[in-house]
């Protein structure tokens, strides 16, 4: 499969008035009316799991990831643009949408597992791999696609209840021209001007934007970029670190109310790094090294970070022998808290495609591959208590 957004693209901007793709044409499996979830199968959960571990939804296509979560329902993506909602409490399944296979090649590529293919926020599912743009999906039923943002963007916008931030480029064959870090609401609109510069969006907390600087060459050797921040309505550009040594690995930068957390690369020999998770106080103050992979090998691959997720208490994050495909790979998910050292993070899962969990009060929710040896492979969701994880330092 190609992870090509050409064909969909070449199909809604042939039906889209105004922006909004046209009702009568790519339609999800009768999107006019809303149709019956379907009940959930007898899903049995596989031994190896932490205790109270239970199975929200299985059969689903083995390549899925998930992109949010409310009070009722968790919302996933299937590698072939299938996008689901799946009640929390009856395991009920709604198709919402299936993105068009080409004529030509067959299935398209539009979810690769890491987190930044689609987002649930203000009420919409947004899919940023749709077509050029960003689509809204209304989570409730199936919907057809709505553009509510033109394809003026490299890199997925991040989101909150009410925007999307993202660095402006005018793009066009052969060239790609930066123009200023933008705001946009996620109903569509205009959009206003955050930054005039090229910084680009890393992390959303605390009601700022946290933004890389250019720099030229890779992020992981000197010179480093900046991180600085601008409020979420503008204003100021502030600077919270000087030096913002990151690995550049998928979700290697996230924000809360009061610090900002960076999956680093410190490089131990020409062939060897490690890899510190670090909490840095976006007020200013000594950072804490909440964690420290390695010093991991390429010739031995090891447990490279990725995919930062914070809750209330703690930072998860992935760790696999690499991060540019996540699905069919194995996989585990970590937690350190979010305040203290701890110098051995504790597992909480592991699985095949596993990618970024979502989270409620009560539970951690992922979505894995199973299957192969004693079923069929298929894709599942697990909820996991957070009352029933072990304590750090229990492992």
């Amino acid at each position: 499969m190609h992870r090509s957004s050409a064909f969909l693209w070449l199909v809604l901007a042939q039906l889209s008035c105004g922006g909004r793709a046209s009702p009568d044409a790519t339609r999800s499996a009768d999107a006019g009316a809303p149709s019956p979830p379907t009940p959930p199968p007898a899903c049995v959960l596989d031994p190896g799991f932490p205790p109270g571990t239970s199975v929200v939804d299985c059969g689903l296509p083995p390549h899925v990831t998930l992109v949010g979560a409310d009070a009722v329902a968790l919302y996933a993506l299937s590698e072939a643009g299938a996008f689901y909602r799946i009640d929390k409490t009856t395991g009920e399944r709604t198709l919402l949408y299936q993105a068009p296979s080409s004529p030509q090649t067959g299935p398209v590529v539009f979810a690769l597992g890491l987190g930044d293919d689609a987002a649930l926020a203000g009420g919409a599912l947004l899919a940023f791999t749709l077509g050029g743009g960003v689509w809204a999906l209304d989570p409730s039923r199936p919907s057809t696609p709505v553009n509510v943002l033109g394809d003026v963007f490299e890199n997925p916008p991040l989101v909150d209840d009410t925007s999307m931030y993202f660095l402006r480029a005018d793009m066009g064959p052969g060239y790609i021209q930066y123009v200023d870090v933008e705001r946009a609401p996620i109903s569509g609109g205009a959009s206003i001007v955050l930054v005039p510069t090229y910084d680009t969006p890393v992390a959303l907390g605390g009601g700022f934007v946290y933004l890389a600087t250019p720099v030229d060459g890779s992020s992981i050797d000197p010179p480093y970029p900046q991180l600085v921040r601008v409020p979420i309505g503008g204003g100021a550009v502030g600077t919270v670190l000087e030096t913002l040594d990151t690995s550049g690995v998928a979700g290697a930068i996230a924000a809360d109310e009061d610090a900002v957390y960076v999956i680093g690369s410190s490089h131990t020999s020409g062939i060897q790094a490690s890899y510190p998770i670090t909490r840095f106080p976006a007020a200013g103050g000594a950072p804490t090294t909440l964690a420290t992979l390695g010093p991991i090998d390429p010739e031995v691959p090891g447990p490279v970070p990725w995919g930062l997720r914070l809750d209330d208490v703690f930072v998860y994050f992935l760790g696999s022998g690499g991060t540019e495909d996540v699905f069919g790979v194995a996989s585990a998910l970590y937690r350190v808290p979010n305040a203290s050292p701890s110098s051995t993070p504790q597992l909480v899962v592991e699985a095949t495609s596993l990618g970024p969990p979502v989270f409620d009060a009560e539970f951690v929710y992922v979505a894995l591959q199973r299957g192969g040896t004693y079923g069929p492979i298929e894709g599942a969701i697990l909820r996991l208590p957070k009352s029933a994880l072990p304590p750090p330092g229990a492992q």
